[in-house]
């Protein structure tokens, strides 16, 4: 096992602890497949939501494999860690014009040049997750698991109800980080003092 992954054991370990069994010291000892079953349960939880902490920008260059199709001007490769699209902008402001996209053939088509795209990245790294993102996925991890094993079948209802709670939980406290306060435009604001201060 490749020793790069040995900071998955503490959210491996937590959906251990929720189906009652006992953690692992070492992640070449995790039993149940959990090592095997823990990227793609964390992806999983990454598509579910534009999470501040893994967004990315870049700015795509037309992909010479991806012939436009379907009406669409050019294609563009998406990057090795792109999990889920948020936006496209025809220039590094987010404040502007959002511009439409359809994402096919591996790829996303748009009719912009250049295209900067928004998205949400895999991280793998686990010590880079906020804390209530990594309960949900060890929760998400416990119920993939749970299954598995006659003793802990009867589990997995009441783990996906935590998962989905969990999830929540994580959502709110990542929109409430990442939500972009607009301040008020200060001509509206002198406007409005001026028209209080006349009255």
């Amino acid at each position: 096992m490749a020793t790069d992954t040995n900071h998955w054991l503490p959210v491996i370990n937590g959906a251990l602890y929720k189906i009652g069994l006992p953690p692992s010291q070492d992640i070449n000892d995790v039993t149940w497949g959990g090592v095997e079953r823990f990227e793609s349960t964390a992806k999983q939880v990454f598509r579910t939501f534009p999470w501040g902490f893994a967004q990315k920008y870049v700015d795509l260059a037309v992909s010479p494999s991806m012939k436009p199709a379907f009406g669409w001007e050019y294609g563009h490769s998406f990057p090795a860690d792109y999990l889920r699209v948020i936006d496209v902008h025809t220039n590094m402001d987010l404040r502007s014009h959002k511009c439409r996209y359809c994402i096919a053939n591996g790829g996303i088509y748009t009719n912009v040049d250049p295209c900067y795209l928004r998205y949400v990245a895999y991280i793998a790294d686990t010590e880079k997750w906020p804390l209530d993102f990594a309960d949900a996925v060890s929760a998400l991890l416990a119920a993939h698991l749970a299954p598995l094993n006659a003793q802990t079948q009867a589990m997995t209802p009441s783990l996906i109800q935590l998962y989905q709670l969990s999830l929540t939980q994580a959502q709110n406290s990542d929109a409430t980080e990442t939500t972009e306060r607009v301040p008020l435009d200060e001509d509206i604001y002198m406007a409005r003092m001026g028209a209080r201060t006349q009255g």
